[in-house]
């Protein structure tokens, strides 16, 4: 959702500061980074090549 459709205009929009984007960051990488590390299904993965060879 946008600013815009949210309501929230220039100054009124929530923001969030440097150190609080930081640390979310670290805080998204650790949570993500178990998935990141996971094998990926071959299975899938020939389901994505076949779909790529033809297109999408």
């Amino acid at each position: 959702m946008t600013n815009e459709e949210s309501g929230l205009l220039g100054e009124d929009a929530p923001t969030l500061d440097a150190q609080t984007r930081e640390n979310l960051g670290r805080r998204m990488q650790e949570l993500y980074e178990p998935v990141w590390d996971e094998e990926f299904d071959p299975r899938l993965a020939g389901l994505l090549r076949a779909l790529d060879r033809n297109g999408g």
